[in-house]
């Protein structure tokens, strides 16, 4: 921090800083606002407003990560790579990376996603490559380079780059059903030594890959962690609360499973996710009425 033109600058420990208090226009403010009330269109169109008037290079990035959160609500990945893509342009360095639009779950890109994360794969950039690599590991005509990208990337001097990419073969290796229980212990002890902003993906994966090894308790506690904590991909922490309901109706909670699928239809109520929901609470709910 530097407190005056001239002035030395000031070093100080991320854990000290409490908080940060500046002063931000009238459309940040009120673009801030509509985003923390789940009005997107109104906070994307202030965000962007306030992204032509503001001067300062830092405000700028917390736009931009702003507008990545608007386009993750909607799970507008193209458009969230692109404004991420300006950040850590901006700053390689950056603490936004807990926004990084990466794929964590095993759908299969569409072809526009693919031919997009083909460019972005090709690019220079370590985030770039990291964020193609990403989506393309469940494309099958890219999967073994993707992996082979990672590999790299999981070598990187960039800490946050290199965490992520570990955590994309993580991936790997539970869709291809070759994680063991070893693994997942290792990954688990890792995860906890992680930033808080990096955490996210890594949950979202353990909880699959106890998924695949048939323990569901152990698969809903990794999965919530999403829905109750690292939330900022909307649409992820839908689908993972969803499939740590399923997790519980497995072993018989059902109480806890009804609650979870109940609240989805109020809180993921427009998302893929929140109409199954809806349809598995009903069903759940009238099979284990008291007569």
């Amino acid at each position: 921090m530097r407190t005056r033109v001239g002035k030395k600058i000031r070093i100080f420990p991320k854990s000290e800083v409490v908080e940060v208090i500046a002063s931000y226009t009238q459309h940040h403010d009120l673009g801030r606002q509509m985003l923390a009330r789940g009005r997107i269109l109104n906070a994307t169109v202030e965000l962007n407003l306030a992204l032509n008037e503001e001067d300062r290079t830092w405000v700028h990035r917390e736009i931009l990560a702003s507008l990545v959160k608007c386009s993750l609500w909607t799970g507008d990945y193209l458009t969230a790579a692109s404004d991420f893509l300006k950040i850590v342009a901006s700053d390689e360095e950056t603490f936004h990376y807990n926004v990084a639009p990466l794929a964590w779950a095993d759908d299969v890109p569409d072809i526009k996603l693919v031919h997009e994360a083909k460019l972005w794969m090709s690019q220079s950039s370590p985030a770039s490559k990291l964020m193609g690599a990403s989506h393309l590991l469940c494309s099958p005509d890219s999967a073994d380079e993707s992996e082979s990208t990672l590999r790299q990337l999981s070598r990187n001097s960039n800490l946050r780059i290199q965490r992520l990419a570990q955590m994309q073969l993580w991936r790997s290796r539970t869709m291809t059903g070759a994680s063991t229980s070893g693994d997942l212990t290792r990954w688990e002890a890792s995860l906890e030594e992680l930033p808080q902003e990096l955490r996210a993906g890594g949950y979202f994966v353990l909880g699959q890959a106890h998924r695949k090894q048939m323990n569901p308790e152990r698969s809903a506690n990794a999965l919530l962690w999403l829905p109750l904590v690292y939330d900022t991909d909307r649409q992820l922490a839908a689908r993972a609360c969803f499939q740590a309901a399923e997790q519980l109706e497995l072993i018989g909670d059902h109480a806890q499973a009804i609650n979870l699928f109940s609240d989805m239809v109020f809180r993921y109520g427009d998302t893929r996710w929140g109409s199954l929901a809806e349809v598995t609470w009903k069903e759940i709910r009238a099979a284990h009425a008291t007569p």
